[in-house]
């Protein structure tokens, strides 16, 4: 009943919001029907994220300035506007004390590679999505240690020997890597 409501909102919203701020609505509405715990872990093995929102239209184009997402665009001759969702799943997270979603975007479909996929972080800003992080890599962790406001994130992957792991803080723009570390696989 409360997604027939989201929904009903939502519609009701519509003529009345330019399409990045019917988004944050959006974001802002379901924040309310969200289960208290949220998903902190993404593996590239995963089908997708476990409580999928839609991908906004206003994160499309920042996407499609990506590099690599530019490049697939390219290869398949698609544009923007014809950039296929199922590419992306998205989930809504806090990583700060305020009550708007950030977003763990994973790369799915031809953005995910064998043992890895793309994840990008982006946050909210009063000028559209900002992205805050982007890294290739196995699994996404996001920690309870707070930098600045913001989680903590620890990407890992792994070699045929070994497991490496990235630590990042927020710096008050995007996250950095602050430390690296290798160990053997046992």
């Amino acid at each position: 009943m409360k997604s027939l409501h989201l929904v009903l909102t939502i519609l009701a919203l519509g003529p009345i919001c330019s399409v990045g701020t019917a988004q944050k609505k959006l974001l802002h509405l379901h924040s309310h029907t969200q289960p208290a715990k949220e998903q902190v872990v993404f593996s590239a093995e995963d089908q997708g994220v476990q409580e999928p929102i839609g991908l906004p239209e206003d994160l499309k184009p920042v996407l499609a300035k990506d590099e690599y997402v530019q490049s697939l665009l390219d290869e398949k001759k698609l544009t923007v506007q014809k950039l296929p969702v199922n590419w992306f799943s998205v989930a809504g997270v806090h990583l700060g004390g305020h009550k708007d979603y950030d977003l763990v975007v994973v790369g799915q479909g031809p953005l995910r590679g064998a043992n890895a996929t793309t994840f990008w972080v982006f946050c909210p800003t009063t000028g559209g999505w900002q992205q805050a992080l982007k890294v290739s890599t196995h699994t996404l962790l996001l920690k309870d240690a707070h930098t600045r406001g913001l989680r903590e994130i620890e990407a890992e992957s792994a070699s045929a020997a070994e497991v490496f792991r990235v630590m990042f803080r927020y710096d008050g723009l995007q996250y950095k890597s602050y430390k690296t570390v290798s160990e053997p696989i046992k």
